[in-house]
């Protein structure tokens, strides 16, 4: 079930007098709020009328697991708890699905029923979880992020297989937008974009909070990381997976990628 709703009523005022009212999701909402920017000015500037415009908060849509069903997962060696753990592998289970042409999901919340229960340190990847759920994975020595991709890129990551038949270039993922970027810029929320000694402080402060012994966490240094922009691991965006090959076609660098890779 969805966790989060997208889209809300938004309203532009003209002296008090409401002009439009209509539904918009998040893409639409951007793009008449760049429209309205042009027209609320010029129209100002010839009636010197000042123009409210209201666009209350967007809240996007994910769909849920909980800790208790990851677990179980894990248990039943579903999900190999040794491996990074991300919207790929739980979709990969066969079990859960995002539906990003009609719900327009964000990909997963994970919950809190099962929070007194987990116990398996992981390496996790979702796009929303609270502080207990937060808690519940750092303290038996678990590392979890929260992470955002656009629509596209999560409908290139929830059946990569189905993708890559298709022959499409992999996307570069896009940045949140500006209502999401405090969310996965902060370190209470492990956000990805958020400052790493940030994040090691409140991963202290969180141990403290809650009364648990702070462990290491035990990552495989031989993992990559992803780059902000990156929805695969160890495949750069512009990259062409080729499966009756067996070959990945990798775009040609930039002059300017070239010289800052030498």
């Amino acid at each position: 079930y969805p966790a989060e709703i997208v889209g809300k009523r938004t309203q532009v005022r003209v002296d008090g007098s409401t002009i439009i009212k209509c539904h918009l999701d998040v893409a639409q909402r951007n793009y008449i709020e760049h429209k309205l920017k042009t027209i609320t000015g010029l129209y100002k500037k010839l009636t010197g009328k000042d123009v409210q415009i209201e666009f209350p908060e967007i809240r996007r849509s994910f769909a849920r697991i909980s800790l208790l069903e990851l677990q179980r997962l894990i248990d039943l060696h579903r999900i190999d708890p040794n491996e990074p753990i991300d919207l790929t592998t739980i979709c990969n289970t066969g079990l859960y699905f995002l539906d990003v042409e009609h719900n327009r999901q964000y990909g997963f919340q994970l919950t809190e029923d099962g929070v007194d229960n987990f116990v398996t340190p992981i390496n996790i990847e979702v796009q929303h979880a609270s502080e207990p759920v937060i808690a519940a994975i750092e303290r038996v020595g678990g590392v979890i992020t929260t992470r955002f991709y656009d629509l596209f890129s999560i409908w290139a990551k929830k059946d990569p297989l189905s993708f890559f038949q298709q022959g499409i270039p992999i996307p570069s993922c896009k940045l949140p937008p500006t209502d999401a970027i405090p969310y996965y810029t902060s370190a209470e929320s492990r956000g990805y974009l958020a400052d790493p000694q940030e994040i090691d402080n409140a991963r202290a402060w969180l141990a403290q909070k809650y009364g648990y012994r702070l462990i290491t966490p035990k990552i495989n240094p031989d993992h990559p990381l992803k780059d902000p922009r990156q929805i695969f691991f160890g495949l750069t965006p512009g990259s062409l997976v080729s499966l009756v090959d067996k070959v990945v076609l990798k775009p040609k660098p930039t002059d300017a990628e070239a010289n800052a890779s030498s």
